[in-house]
């Protein structure tokens, strides 16, 4: 995983990551419902 820029990254926790691609639309959608499942927001974008 990349490192963390202060400047720009003061909101990104150091346990989280970001899954910014992902080939299989459902499987996207189930790491989605997951992670809203504990509480957490999140935003799916499709093409």
């Amino acid at each position: 995983m990349g490192r963390r820029h202060p400047e720009y990254d003061e909101w990104l926790s150091p346990a989280g990551r970001v899954i910014d691609s992902q080939l299989s639309e459902h499987q996207a959608e189930g790491f989605l419902e997951g992670y809203v499942l504990t509480g957490r927001h999140g935003f799916f974008a499709s093409y």
